[in-house]
């Protein structure tokens, strides 16, 4: 299906919607699992990009929770950076999201005071713009962080 709606969207003559319509399939082929597929749709979002760099900044979240997923936490890391310095200098409320990306890396990698950090900085953005839905999983992940720190001290 998604294979056809890919095909729908690189015969579209709008070059400004087909990063964003790249960038949605790439998204929901990491949702799937299908990381290869994703990695390449979400690059050609990239390389098709039009200076929008809300999208732009989008794009780099997705290859960074592509990465993490993978495991790979550098190059996971270097995304959200990417995505965080532009959404900050946007000030678009999808920091607070991509602030969460960068805790899970960190807990990933063990650093679980960055980890904690990030969570917090999240969690303050999320209060701030009033979304329920990511104080939520700003809390959960801090459950998480302590397990595994419990886990790891034990």
């Amino acid at each position: 299906m998604y294979n056809e709606s890919l095909e729908l969207v690189k015969g579209q003559s709008d070059i400004l919607r087909i990063p964003v319509l790249l960038a949605k399939i790439g998204g929901v082929y990491l949702l799937q699992g299908n990381y290869e597929l994703s990695k390449k749709t979400l690059e050609e979002a990239l390389s098709r990009r039009c200076g929008e760099k809300h999208g732009e900044a989008i794009i780099y979240h997705n290859l960074s929770r592509l990465y993490l997923s993978k495991g790979e936490l550098d190059k996971a890391m270097e995304y959200i950076d990417k995505a965080i310095d532009i959404f900050d200098r946007l000030k678009a409320f999808r920091s607070a999201d991509a602030k969460l990306t960068k805790a899970q890396i960190y807990l990933k990698k063990g650093d679980y005071q960055k980890a904690r950090e990030f969570i917090l900085i999240a969690r303050g953005k999320f209060t701030e713009v009033g979304i329920p839905q990511g104080i939520a999983e700003t809390k959960m992940l801090e459950g998480e962080l302590i397990q595994n720190y419990t886990e790891r001290t034990a």
